[in-house]
């Protein structure tokens, strides 16, 4: 039996403690769109995935 895995959304407060950035700072990474968001209803939400590309992508310019 297989089972399905639904990608798990992370609200801007999840995001913000796991990038020590400002929930400011979030809206401006996405209006950016160096963060893409989901719309869920009026809230804006962040998959797991895209946040992994995102976390990944600040610790390549902190690298270089």
């Amino acid at each position: 039996m297989e089972t399905e895995v639904t990608p798990q959304l992370h609200t801007l407060s999840v995001v913000s403690a796991r990038t020590s950035l400002s929930r400011s700072a979030l809206y401006r990474e996405i209006k950016a769109q160096r963060l893409h968001a989901v719309k869920v209803g009026k809230a804006l939400r962040i998959t797991e995935s895209e946040l992994r590309r995102y976390i990944s992508a600040l610790e390549s310019q902190a690298v270089a």
